[in-house]
């Protein structure tokens, strides 16, 4: 059914959102974290959010 694959869809670019702005939290978090080890624990799993955003999003996008 096409509305169950939009409704997924959907579903997926608002995960997708999601993890964009927990990826923008953890590196205002990192921003301002003193210790170094820690800082970058915090951008490394920033970075993981933005992966798995990525990832949805390009499951989404328009064959090339």
């Amino acid at each position: 059914m096409p509305t169950r694959g939009l409704t997924r869809m959907e579903d997926e670019l608002t995960r997708a959102q999601h993890y964009r702005s927990l990826a923008a939290q953890l590196n205002e978090t990192a921003g301002n974290e003193l210790d170094n080890a820690r800082r970058k624990q915090l951008l490394e799993l920033a970075g993981q959010y933005e992966r798995l955003a990525d990832k949805l999003i390009q499951q989404h996008a328009p064959k090339k």
